[in-house]
């Protein structure tokens, strides 16, 4: 929890853009006070949450009937509350070890309407992800041989909610523009449509330049927000009950497919699986070597310190077959065992044809 704030993030997206909608219709600088503190919390909550301060500023930039004074004292304003954390941005060092294998047009796609589609989500994990032959729900099999279709359904139905709305904005802009009347509902959703494309673009084109992992759907999880109120605009377009309960019924039914396929399964690495093996078939004085590829996580510890398991953490998978070598050729160790556990999923994305079982067999048996 301590180092996952995108609820936090999405929160402050949400009352952001809404109080920058009522700061535009109401003479009250209240909500503009609301929206410039709403913007600075986001920017210290996370960097890459300064992505919606840049995207209210296209946004005032497009209100051509807008006067200029006032884009210009929220932008000046703006900037001004930002140069601490400028300043603190500046001061960081850079340290970014995740290599990105390239962004594709596809990619971009479904970092922006695919954030709902599990199988196309790459921080999504659920357990037929990560080891599909550890699944152990009986019900997977029948569910996973029709997930094309659903995944397929899904993806369809939110492609054609937004090409709807962006044609029908593009419809009521040039009516409204042509009778010079109130453009109150353009001017949301031209805001809608940035929110939901211009952060994962944005992120797309820092990936490319860094060559580091930065489109990641967490990371611009709040422009999900405007998907949905995109979907329901759809819905409310058609006056027949019938349809609208018909859509309804739709998107309950996809959505509730991609929640099956997703819970209640683990959709990290399942430590404490690994944790109940050692506790049923090992002895407390017994080896475990853990592998922390990237970060120490320490969640072998929180599982297994009632039992006082000596815990060994190693960066690779050298130094476990070290580790679990020497402790097993130690004098008075005969009978013992040493645990070796690791992430899967990080192993199989960047090498893909190795084989960590294998790997520990072969190391065992060279010492």
């Amino acid at each position: 929890i301590r180092d996952r704030p995108y609820s936090l993030v999405t929160f402050l997206a949400i009352l952001s853009v809404y109080a920058l909608l009522r700061a535009l219709r109401e003479p009250s600088k209240a909500w503009w006070g609301v929206n410039l503190a709403a913007n600075t919390l986001l920017a210290w909550t996370h960097m890459l949450a300064v992505l919606v301060i840049f995207v209210e500023g296209l946004f005032l930039l497009t209100l051509a009937r807008r006067p200029f004074r006032g884009k210009f004292v929220w932008g000046s304003v703006q900037l001004l509350l930002l140069v601490p954390w400028f300043l603190w941005l500046l001061a960081l060092p850079y340290k970014h070890n995740f290599y990105s294998p390239g962004v594709g047009l596809k990619d971009v796609v479904y970092n922006i309407i695919a954030c709902d589609v599990i199988s196309t989500h790459t921080d999504l994990l659920p357990g037929w992800k990560t080891h599909p032959s550890g699944v152990g729900c009986a019900r997977f099999p029948s569910l996973l041989g029709v997930r094309y279709w659903f995944d397929s359904a899904l993806l369809m139905f939110l492609c054609c909610s937004v090409a709807f709305f962006a044609w029908f904005l593009w419809l009521q802009t040039r009516e409204r523009l042509r009778q010079r009347s109130d453009m109150r509902e353009a001017e949301n959703g031209t805001l809608l449509l940035l929110l939901l494309v211009v952060p994962g673009v944005v992120l797309a084109i820092l990936e490319e330049l860094m060559g580091r992992v930065a489109m990641d759907p967490m990371y611009a999880m709040y422009n999900q927000a405007a998907l949905y109120i995109i979907v329901g605009a759809l819905v409310m377009h058609f006056r027949l009950i019938v349809a609208r309960i018909g859509l309804v019924a739709l998107v309950m039914v996809l959505y509730v497919y991609q929640l099956l396929i997703f819970l209640p399964e683990v959709t990290r690495v399942d430590w404490r699986a690994g944790a109940r093996e050692i506790r049923e078939d090992g002895a407390p004085d017994d080896l475990v070597v853990c592998i922390e590829h990237y970060w120490p996580e320490g969640a072998l510890e929180y599982y297994l310190e009632a039992i006082g398991t000596p815990i060994r953490n190693v960066l690779t998978f050298q130094a476990a077959c070290d580790e679990s070598a020497t402790f097993l050729w130690e004098d008075g160790n005969a009978g013992k065992h040493a645990w070796v556990l690791f992430q899967r999923y990080p192993i199989r994305w960047f090498f893909p044809s190795f084989e960590p079982a294998t790997a520990l067999a072969e190391g065992l048996d060279a010492r």
